[in-house]
């Protein structure tokens, strides 16, 4: 398991991991984790200790993690996101411990971690409303980011957008979905309808960590990372 080396930077001063770790063990963040093969699940930090980090499970199955597997945990704080290359040190029902010596990258453009929807995956905005008009379509994502998306608008069947309009929806994969409202930053219209840029409001640490989680996914499908 590796972090791609043009997103995350690796973090190798004792000090500045000793630091992230005690951030985590202070306030309480919520965590998405995942073992390869195994859907997600977002858990707090109830101990940080001098090998191990003790983590509670909120949602999600983690019954079918072992121990010494690989895991992989992302997790926000102030100065930026963090991810966590590790392994499984003990499993029960609701709770893991996880190593504390495994590769911690920071990733280096928070709020421009894009990934490009490859062709063929099936990931879509599903609209609920434009403004206060209530329209229900799915409009496919051109690219997604923790802070906004990119959709391909149709060129027939909907209104044009304009700058600044609120829009509400979904952004939907199988096994994962994640409510948004956000604002049309850009229209641009082309041959096939528009591209229209969209900036997400109010985003919570949990729906922040699962869109995170998205990128990744994406990412390691349209440019996968060597392990």
């Amino acid at each position: 398991m590796s972090i791609d080396p043009l997103e995350f930077q690796t973090v190798t001063f004792d000090k500045e991991r000793d630091r992230v770790f005690g951030d985590l063990a202070a306030r309480p963040v919520l965590l998405s984790a995942w073992v390869m093969g195994e859907p997600p699940v977002s858990c707090h930090v109830t101990e940080v200790r001098s090998t191990e980090i003790a983590l509670q499970l909120v949602s999600g199955d983690g019954r079918g993690a072992r121990v010494g597997a690989s895991v992989e945990l992302l997790f926000s704080l102030d100065e930026g996101q963090y991810h966590l290359a590790t392994t499984l040190t003990k499993v029960n029902e609701d709770r893991w411990e996880v190593s504390r010596a495994g590769q911690l990258g920071k990733l280096q453009r928070r709020n421009n971690f894009r990934a490009t929807v490859p062709h063929g995956a099936r990931i879509v905005f599903k609209l609920a409303s434009i403004g206060t008009n209530t329209i229900k379509m799915d409009v496919p994502i051109v690219d997604l980011s923790a802070g906004g998306m990119r959709l391909h608008w149709p060129a027939t069947g909907v209104p044009p957008l304009r700058e600044t309009e609120a829009l509400s929806g979904t952004v939907w994969t199988p096994g994962r979905s994640v409510e948004v409202f956000g604002k049309v930053k850009t229209f641009i219209p082309d041959d096939r309808g528009a591209r229209v840029g969209v900036e997400f409001q109010n985003v919570s640490g949990k729906d922040e960590q699962s869109l995170l989680f998205l990128c990744l996914q994406l990412r390691r499908q349209s440019e996968p990372v060597n392990r």
